[in-house]
């Protein structure tokens, strides 16, 4: 059986969640870089109709939404468990990759992250105003994922679940910006949460190279 192929790239919080889920598996594959910010290649747009990142491609299974191939990932191949066997478990963490995918990345990554870090970056100035119009949804996303995460070790309980790889990529870009200490000031669960995530060996061979 062929190793499975990963395609996006490396700087994508999308991209890094599908190779946090496959390095977290143990699992053998090739990623391969796709930098869409000189326009998509035809042939990406051929395995993702949306224009989007990442794809995923194993033995001739093509697959697209990381979500998917997060769970594909985990079904398909031996390896430690990413989702909660209980029902309410396998729910939270569905409920939180949801909250992510609707109401985090869009404010904290869309909007904060590429103005602080990325525009001067690429030789631009940070837009200040769209930088203050996003701080209360990422407020309110910090807080109600502090609230989620309660005492527990991880997002959807004691175990690490892909719910607490999709946040990983998001979290280390937001935690580069300035912004993001007084917002985590009052949320301890979430420093706690951080610290452990923040040291596997997954997050590190994962760390995407921004010049």
């Amino acid at each position: 059986m062929a190793d499975p192929i990963l395609y996006g790239p490396g700087y994508s919080t999308y991209t890094r969640s599908a190779r946090l889920a496959l390095e977290e598996k143990g699992v053998g594959y090739q990623h391969v870089e796709v930098d869409f910010l000189q326009g998509m290649p035809e042939d990406q747009r051929a395995r993702q109709p949306f224009g989007k990142v990442p794809a995923f491609e194993h033995d001739g299974f093509r697959l697209y939404e990381t979500c998917a191939i997060e769970r594909y990932v985990d079904e398909a191949f031996a390896g430690p468990a990413l989702q909660p066997a209980d029902p309410r478990g396998r729910a939270r963490m569905t409920q939180i990759i949801s909250v992510l995918d609707s109401y985090t990345y869009a404010p904290t990554v869309g909007q904060l992250v590429i103005q602080r870090l990325v525009a001067p970056l690429m030789g631009g100035t940070p837009d200040e105003a769209a930088i203050e119009a996003a701080l209360p949804a990422v407020r309110n996303s910090m807080g109600t994922l502090e609230q989620l995460l309660g005492d527990q070790a991880f997002l959807a309980g004691e175990s690490l679940s892909l719910a607490d790889l999709h946040l990983a990529p998001i979290f280390a870009y937001f935690t580069a910006t300035p912004e993001s200490v007084p917002i985590l000031a009052d949320k301890p669960g979430l420093h706690r949460w951080w610290e452990s995530i923040k040291g596997r060996e997954s997050v590190a061979k994962t760390e995407p190279n921004l010049g």
